[in-house]
């Protein structure tokens, strides 16, 4: 009777170090997925940043053509030749799409950067600018 006992309390402590175990892993790995989403957040939020630079640099350039770098009817929103200098000036070669462009005051109102699993989106209402980051998760493929 004496040995049940001991062998039950044993087992308990077992089942219990194994579930605190478990829990402390869970929660973790919880924290470590939440602070990676975050970090590479900031860092596609940065890289945005240098894109927006490397685009008003680029208008500044096409100033004396009278060109500017929004074509609208093209899918991303940007002008011939504008992919190549934000490739020069930020290093991105892709996933840059201007949405909204004011031609009087040459500012973009609107763009949208997307790099990995991320998708930056900067908006400027004529005071305020606005950055959003989102993390994007693909959930189902058909």
């Amino acid at each position: 009777m004496e040995n049940e006992k001991s062998y039950n309390k044993s087992t308990i402590r077992v089942i219990k170090f194994i579930l605190i175990t478990a829990v402390v892993v869970f929660i973790l790995l919880a924290a470590f997925f939440v602070f990676k989403v975050y970090s590479e957040g900031r860092f596609a939020l940065r890289e945005a940043k240098n894109v927006k630079l490397a685009l008003y640099t680029t208008d500044i350039e096409l100033y004396p053509a009278g060109k500017c770098v929004y074509a609208p009817e093209r899918y991303d929103g940007l002008a011939d030749g504008v992919i190549e200098n934000v490739e020069k000036y930020a290093g991105v070669s892709s996933g840059v799409t201007i949405l909204s462009y004011d031609r009087e005051e040459r500012e973009i109102l609107m763009f949208t950067y997307s790099a990995n699993n991320y998708l930056v989106r900067y908006e400027y209402d004529g005071e305020n600018e606005h950055w959003t980051v989102d993390y994007l998760w693909r959930i189902l493929v058909y």
